[in-house]
């Protein structure tokens, strides 16, 4: 038996350069309760990444900000046209 893969989606916010994540469908308001900071890449980068967790410690989302320097133009262009970048989605 295998289990089905999450209902990932996304949100693009060209502005902020930041790309969110969605792990277990739409977040409503007052969900979260904990944005953890996660090392990514290398120091000076400008790339960050915040895990964000529910009351039960289940992680919820990802923020990925700076995904210019993160992500091809491709893939950004992709974001801007609202398709998904991760295989087999939307």
């Amino acid at each position: 038996m295998t289990a089905e893969p999450p209902d990932l989606s996304f949100t693009y916010d060209e502005t902020a350069d930041a790309v969110y994540l969605y792990l277990a469908g739409p977040i409503g308001p007052g969900e979260l309760v904990r944005g953890q900071l996660v090392p990514w890449g290398r120091a000076g980068l400008g790339v960050s990444v915040v895990l964000d967790l529910d009351r039960s410690g289940t992680p919820r989302g990802l923020e990925f900000l700076g995904v210019s320097k993160l992500f091809t133009a491709e893939v950004i262009e992709g974001f801007l046209e609202d398709r998904t970048p991760f295989p087999g989605r939307r």
